[in-house]
C-alpha cells in the first residue's frame, strides 16, 4: 500500500515473498551497553532497494558513541543501530528502481 504522499506503509509482494528471517541488529542501549536483537525490517519504498548485509564495519564514531553514550554532545535517548559501513547484496528493488537488480553487490555510502 502506498500512501497519498508516495510512501509505502506495507511491504510490497517482492519482499513478503522472500520470507526473510528476523532482522538482527546490534543496538546501542546506553553508554557501554549493547544488545543483539531483531528489529522491524524497513519498508521497501518504490524508489528503494533492500540489501542483505554481508559485512558491516564499526568505525570511530560508533566506538565514541559506545564509550561516551552519545556523539557530539547528543546522548543516546533510545536504542540506536550500530554500524553504518555496510556491504551486501541487493535482494529486492522497489517498483521504480531501474539502476539495480537482485543479486547486485553494493556498498552503502557512509555518513
Amino acid at each position: 500500500m502506498v500512501h497519498s504522499h508516495g510512501k509505502a506503509e506495507a511491504q510490497p509482494p517482492q519482499v513478503t515473498a522472500l520470507n526473510l528471517p528476523p532482522n538482527t541488529s546490534c543496538l546501542l542501549i546506553k553508554k557501554r551497553t549493547v544488545s543483539i536483537e531483531p528489529i522491524p525490517l524497513p519498508i521497501l519504498q518504490p524508489d528503494g532497494v533492500l540489501v542483505k548485509v554481508i559485512s558491516n564495519g564499526i568505525c570511530g564514531s560508533d566506538m565514541h558513541a559506545y564509550l561516551a553514550g552519545g556523539v557530539g554532545g547528543r546522548p543516546i535517548l533510545e536504542p540506536t543501530v550500530m554500524g553504518h559501513e555496510a556491504a551486501g547484496e541487493v535482494i529486492a528493488v522497489g517498483d521504480n528502481v531501474t539502476t539495480h537488480k537482485p543479486g547486485d553487490r553494493v556498498a552503502g555510502k557512509t555518513t
